[in-house]
């Protein structure tokens, strides 16, 4: 796997170069990439996340106020797969509604539950309540996710290039779930709508844009929405905030590809 990923590289590197892109760009490039995890359904590995269904949640608290997405198992999730600071066991729930101009900071849409907790299945039945089509999703790739900041104009000169030369090398994966990584992006970038959106409510322009936002997941709808044609529900959290289990803080931001 490590000598597949250097050969990648430096095809990437020598196909970039000769398209002109200077090598300290490239180099620079390669240093910004992160891991990510690309959940989906079939192949052989361990099941890693449960998409749809009915969230299993500890007795006592009321029901969620959004439909539930899935549901992470941090231990079984690799440790290589991303470079978050992620709970070593236990597991993750994500909620969202699948509705463009869906976004902002709320709190319920990521929960985590520690792990020996007494869970059951929530039958949430309301008529608002959208249940998902269960599925079992694997870590069918753990891949090095490229930038795609809607900053890359200043920052790489070159994106284009970039962007195009990186996908040649190492190809385009989009499952029904990724973890860590960059965000897939159509027209807006998610952790830049989330940094500028904190940027706004602080009233500064240097306090918000320091903080360090992450991608923490994607769902991809696909065909379990019909409402969205090739809709994205992405959670973005600054990498402290996830350190120290504030999913109070999450920004969810919806869009379409």
């Amino acid at each position: 796997m490590a000598e597949e990923t250097f050969d990648k590289r430096n095809r990437f590197r020598e196909e970039a170069v000769n398209r002109g892109v200077p090598l300290a760009e490239v180099e620079r490039w390669i240093r910004a990439v992160r891991p990510a995890a690309i959940l989906g359904q079939g192949g052989e590995g361990p099941v890693v996340a449960q998409l749809g269904g009915y969230p299993m949640l500890p007795v006592g608290p009321p029901d969620p106020r959004f439909p539930f997405v899935a549901s992470v198992d941090c231990a079984t999730l690799p440790r290589e797969a991303t470079d978050l600071p992620l709970p070593s066991d236990g597991h993750l729930l994500f909620f969202g509604e699948a509705d463009v101009g869906f976004d902002g900071v709320l709190p319920e849409l990521v929960m985590y539950v520690a792990a020996g907790t007494p869970v059951t299945e929530r039958r949430v039945e309301k008529e608002w309540y959208t249940v998902l089509p269960h599925s079992q999703l694997r870590a069918a790739w753990c891949e090095l996710s490229a930038p795609t900041s809607g900053e890359l104009e200043t920052e790489y000169p070159h994106a284009d290039e970039l962007d195009g030369t990186w996908t040649n090398a190492y190809g385009y994966r989009l499952g029904s779930l990724q973890i860590g990584g960059y965000p897939k992006i159509a027209n807006w970038d998610p952790v830049g709508v989330a940094r500028e959106a904190a940027t706004e409510e602080a009233g500064t322009d240097e306090e918000a844009l320091d903080d360090d936002w992450v991608l923490l997941a994607t769902w991809s709808c696909d065909d379990d929405v019909k409402e969205l044609d090739h809709g994205l529900i992405h959670w973005v959290i600054r990498r402290e905030d996830l350190a120290a289990l504030r999913f109070d803080r999450v920004y969810v931001y919806v869009h379409m590809i």
